[in-house]
């Protein structure tokens, strides 16, 4: 799809493809790749400092962001006078401030997904091809690495059980056996 805005200062055409918007499974595998050294993926959560840096002691994080990610709050790309997206130029300068590589693959989240929608969109401007966006953002992940959490403990608690259950069985076979019952007899 194509499309091309109207009416507005800012002229730019955008054509959206699917690889743009990524799945909580993508998120995961490229932050497992970026782990092992295999991916040079970058995370950039778009909200406030204070929403980054939060204290956050739950399911092996410390704070409340997708370990790795580049905090680059949204506000510091927006004009202070006029709330739009700053100028090319000033966005560039800004950017060679940061530890950003805008030639790597770049996925921007936050928490609705505005903020990093408008991320994404200043990327494009500064003709940045590989991003996309995490659309459920910092909610999204957190409720993918507690659901992966909650199975991985019903898995061990099932595991337990299974080899509780079969613990049980062999005792109870080594019980009935026939040298069990000539040891006892």
């Amino acid at each position: 799809t194509t499309r091309e805005n109207q009416g507005s200062s800012l002229n730019y055409s955008y054509e959206k493809r699917d690889s743009e918007l990524k799945t909580f499974e993508e998120i995961q595998m490229a932050a497992y790749l970026r782990e092992q050294g295999q991916s040079r993926t970058q995370f950039v959560d778009t909200r406030t400092e204070e929403e980054f840096n939060c204290p956050f002691d739950e399911l092996g994080l410390e704070t409340a962001h997708i370990p790795g990610a580049l905090n680059i709050p949204i506000k510091q790309l927006l004009d202070a006078e006029t709330g739009t997206l700053k100028s090319n130029r000033d966005l560039k300068d800004y950017f060679n401030t940061l530890n950003f590589h805008p030639k790597d693959p770049i996925i921007t989240y936050s928490t609705k997904g505005l903020s990093s929608a408008l991320m994404k969109l200043a990327l494009t401007k500064l003709r940045v091809r590989d991003s996309s966006v995490y659309l459920d953002g910092w909610p999204g992940y957190l409720a993918g690495i507690t659901e992966r959490s909650l199975q991985e403990e019903q898995f061990k608690s099932s595991e337990r059980g299974e080899m509780e259950e079969e613990l049980r069985e062999e005792f109870e076979r080594i019980m009935t056996s026939k040298c069990h019952h000539h040891l006892s007899g």
